[in-house]
């Protein structure tokens, strides 16, 4: 085997090593979860209607992300503003309904967006930062009204289970 064969067969392994990993929700440079997700008020009165920002990153391969779903849980004194999701890439906005609402008995809401083959993402590849942005209207008097999001392979969320989220943020409603 001459030089020249050998360093291709070495590129060869080292790039098979680097897509290949195995099937956890790491990649390497980057990953499936969300970063942080921001209420954009502190104190808020009943009515008012409330932009929330959930920042997220996992790595988009041959234009599309690979099993991402995103799954927002809004506490009972929020209510989920119809037709205001809007999902940033790179700055670009693209408008952006969840895929499945679920709504508890007790008022929890339940926002579920699979990105698996979003037509606004076959543009882009590597690793990129998300924002998915809605608007929430306040209903109720609370001390801490609660948004939580979880982003992964498979997010499980029930009415009847505890949600498993990875980032929260809340705001006070007088």
């Amino acid at each position: 085997m001459n030089l020249k064969s050998a360093l291709l067969l070495l590129f060869v392994c080292i790039l098979s090593f680097i897509s290949c990993g195995d099937d956890n929700d790491i990649w390497s440079d980057g990953s499936r979860d969300v970063k942080s997700i921001k209420i954009n008020a502190v104190k808020a009165n009943i009515g008012d209607i409330i932009p929330v920002d959930t920042y997220f990153q996992t790595k988009i391969e041959l234009g599309y992300p690979e099993d991402l779903e995103l799954v927002i849980r809004i506490s009972p004194e929020l209510r989920y503003m119809n037709g205001s999701s809007k999902l940033y890439i790179e700055g670009d906005g693209h408008r952006r309904s969840p895929d499945y609402i679920m709504n508890c008995q007790d008022g929890t809401t339940y926002l579920w967006y699979s990105l698996d083959n979003d037509d606004d993402l076959k543009y882009y590849s590597g690793s990129k930062d998300f924002n998915m942005r809605f608007d929430i209207i306040t209903d109720a008097y609370s001390r801490m009204a609660k948004i939580e999001a979880s982003a992964g392979k498979h997010v499980n969320y029930s009415c009847d289970d505890e949600f498993m989220y990875q980032e929260e943020d809340g705001v006070i409603i007088e």
